[in-house]
């Protein structure tokens, strides 16, 4: 049978639609406030948004935002890395369900992800008669014959809150502006597994691959043509269709609650690394490593060690995870923890449950990751 979910157009940046809009609409589905909904948005301004692990030091270039006046939103679910969209790189695009009313539907993270992305790049591979591939975790590619390789396209994620979970995209439907190339100052660990090694190589856009040769001066076919791809991809995967309806207020009162909290600085430093281990105390020493799954997500762990215990310690990287702040619980259980390998494996072991998923990290990686970090900060003694 098929369902009907709701449909609705607005207009914001990519700050305050993965701040503000996403968590809003993951809250009150959680809560059973509004119907299965799928959203468009339309982007208004330049804006960069890192995810809730994102070391906002690390993973951009915080000063040139500032430079600039390009807002910048660290959020609250844990569902990739960093994202800067400016007008032409739209429609953004959310779709957000109860898992409890559809449990029919995938209910993890790589699943919903690898269901409904590689349905997407079938559709838009028939459409335009241009090879499209989903990669996962989370990114989709474009073949680009000139180079001969794999080239992102889109900026995709999926997060979940309680029994709502959702999937968020956003398409390179134009070229451009050089200010990304001053923004996304991206450390070369996230390239790691990577053909291109940098920003500007590895994204392309449907301008450039010829779909939409005009760029913004045919912005309202940009529009309909990924509202018509969402939609008929929808179908395709899920089994859903929409109706038009309208934006309920109680997400509009949870989108002012979540820009209040989200945009201030004290929340976007939260969970930098590279802040709060600038200095390190006498009697310390700071270890730190990290990992990056092919294909996959990226981790960093700083340990903080005071003899042989972990007096502090603070994961960031680019992940996918329910919940959001699941690695931020294991901190607070290593934090005293003797530093011996047995130990630290598990401490992680008790630590993930069913009720945890990471997408394409598993607890023994995270495990080795610790470890790592533990060596070199005896190394560095």
């Amino acid at each position: 049978m098929t369902k009907k979910w709701s449909m609705v157009i607005t207009e914001t940046d990519i700050a305050d639609w993965c701040g503000a809009y996403i968590p809003a609409l993951l809250r009150a589905s959680a809560e059973g406030k509004i119907p299965d909904t799928v959203i468009f948005y339309y982007i208004n301004k330049p804006a960069v948004f890192i995810q809730r692990y994102c070391d906002v030091l690390r993973d951009i270039n915080y000063e040139a935002c500032i430079k600039h006046n390009i807002k910048v939103t660290r959020g609250l679910a844990a569902g990739g890395g960093v994202m800067y969209n400016e007008p032409g790189t739209e429609p953004a695009m959310t779709i957000i369900w109860n898992k409890d009313k559809n449990p029919d539907l995938p209910g993890t993270i790589d699943l919903i992800l690898m269901k409904f992305m590689g349905t997407f790049a079938d559709v838009i591979s028939e459409k335009y008669r241009i090879p499209m591939r989903y990669r996962p975790l989370n990114d989709m590619e474009l073949w680009d014959p000139k180079m001969r390789v794999w080239r992102k396209m889109m900026g995709t994620g999926a997060s979940g809150l309680f029994s709502a979970v959702g999937i968020g995209i956003a398409p390179h439907s134009t070229k451009t502006t050089d200010l990304i190339d001053e923004v996304l100052k991206v450390p070369a660990e996230k390239f790691s597994d990577k053909v291109l090694k940098d920003v500007k190589t590895r994204n392309w856009n449907f301008q450039e691959a010829g779909v939409f040769p005009k760029g913004l001066k045919e912005i309202d076919r940009i529009r309909k043509d990924w509202m018509e791809i969402t939609l008929q991809t929808l179908k395709k995967a899920f089994n859903v269709e929409v109706e038009e309806g309208e934006m309920p207020e109680i997400v509009m009162q949870y989108v002012s609650e979540f820009k209040k909290q989200f945009h201030s600085e004290p929340w976007i430093f939260a969970r930098s690394a590279e802040k709060k281990f600038q200095e390190i105390p006498s009697g310390t020493s700071l270890g730190k490593t990290f990992m990056k799954v092919t294909a996959g997500p990226l981790i960093r762990a700083y340990v903080l060690r005071e003899g042989d215990t972990i007096k502090d310690i603070m994961f960031t990287g680019t992940m996918h995870m329910t919940p959001a702040d699941a690695l931020e619980k294991l901190e607070k259980q290593l934090i005293g923890l003797k530093i011996d390998e047995n130990t630290i494996r598990a401490k992680v072991k008790e630590w993930a449950t069913k009720d945890i998923q990471i997408g394409m990290l598993e607890p023994s990686q995270i495990a080795e990751v610790v470890i790592g970090a533990c060596k070199q900060s005896y190394e560095k003694a």
